[in-house]
């Protein structure tokens, strides 16, 4: 179960909602991403909560039934009820609009396209036709004699799931997902068919009780076939980058020099990467997404040429004496030695005083 949670900041009006009746049905548009496989829907797809499709295998009825294009496994959505009113609130507070059962997708982004509707706080005044696609709009109040406005528009769709009906499902179920784990894994030499088919089965009773596999599972068997891959043993492992391509300035902007343009210019996303594994026996490539590097801290030049100059005397305080510098070293002192012994050898071993001629 999920929730479309808006937040804004409303000014002069309140009641926020979509223009949304059985005679002027409003569409609402996501993008969708596939619990199994994880792909996600490059399109807008619109949800209409008065439209219901049929599921198949007899399954009843659904007001979005999608079908992933990468692992062909299909998917529905249901809206429960009618879209709330977003009410003015000081500061501005993220209100549930509506919720809708999920099984096998989730939405992941939220375009609000199409017509909306809000009240006068004060007047009353009825505002048709709102358009939020820019995330702002502004109007006249002429009953109130004041501007009204909607800015600062952000939507998100946390999940509302039961944990405990989630731990239930998991619990009454692990005596079955654990069994045709194991015999898949028995028969993968012996009978790869029938390997598959016991994995495929698995698939479709985690995704009837709404359990997501984790990405190691999603790496170790294929979604789409249910064959166990092992990179080498016909699955093919490969590490990829997407870079993203920084927008280069047009204008007035491409004159000035590129030292400018990169104080201007935001940084760059790190590039995301990703593991894609290619099934040996369908030829269908799961993708885990791995974390994003950290940034590289870049220091100015004379820090980095002092810091390595300190280094670099440390060094050769650390380095031990050479052969060189030990004889010259000996040489030394044997030198002062030596000049010792001839100052102590020119001094005169018996020296006369004034007393010894007195005596005499």
């Amino acid at each position: 179960m999920f929730a479309l949670t808006l937040t804004a900041e409303l000014s002069g009006v309140t009641n926020l909602r979509p223009d949304d009746t059985q005679d002027n049905p409003f569409w609402y548009m996501f993008k969708v991403q596939c619990t199994s496989c994880r792909e996600t829907h490059d399109n807008y797809v619109g949800v209409n909560r008065f439209e219901t499709n049929e599921m198949s295998g007899s399954r009843g009825e659904a007001n979005f039934v999608w079908r992933c294009k990468n692992c062909k496994r299909e998917s529905s959505a249901t809206i429960k009820s009618a879209p709330a009113a977003y009410e003015q609130t000081e500061p501005p507070k993220a209100q549930k609009l509506f919720e809708f059962d999920c099984r096998g997708l989730e939405f992941v982004e939220f375009k609000p396209e199409g017509d909306w509707l809000a009240d006068g706080i004060d007047s009353g005044t009825k505002f048709t036709g709102i358009d939020l696609t820019e995330g702002e709009w502004f109007d006249y109040d002429e009953k109130a004699g004041e501007e009204v406005s909607i800015k600062e528009l952000g939507v998100y769709l946390p999940a509302t799931l039961n944990m405990a009906a989630v731990a239930a499902n998991a619990a009454a179920n692990a005596p079955a997902i654990t069994f045709l784990t194991d015999a898949a894994h028995l028969l993968r030499l012996a009978a790869p068919e029938t390997s598959a088919h016991l994995l495929s089965q698995r698939a479709a009773l985690l995704y009837s009780n709404d359990l997501t596999p984790s990405d190691l599972e999603r790496q170790h068997v294929c979604a789409a076939c249910g064959h166990i891959m092992i990179p080498g043993q016909g699955t093919q492992l490969k590490l990829e980058t997407l870079r993203t391509s920084r927008k280069k300035a047009a204008g007035a902007k491409a004159s000035k020099s590129r030292t400018s343009l990169r104080k201007t210019q935001p940084p760059a996303k790190p590039p995301q990467r990703s593991k894609d594994f290619t099934c040996g026996l369908c030829a269908r490539v799961t993708r885990i997404p791995l974390p994003a590097p950290e940034p590289v801290a870049r220091q100015k030049a004379a820090k980095a040429k002092a810091r390595m100059q300190k280094a670099a005397e440390s060094v050769e305080a650390q380095k031990p004496a050479t052969a060189n510098a030990s004889s010259k070293k000996r040489a030394k002192n044997r030198k002062a030695g030596l000049q010792a012994l001839l100052s102590g050898q020119q001094r005169p071993s018996n020296p006369l005083s004034l007393a010894d001629f007195m005596m005499k």
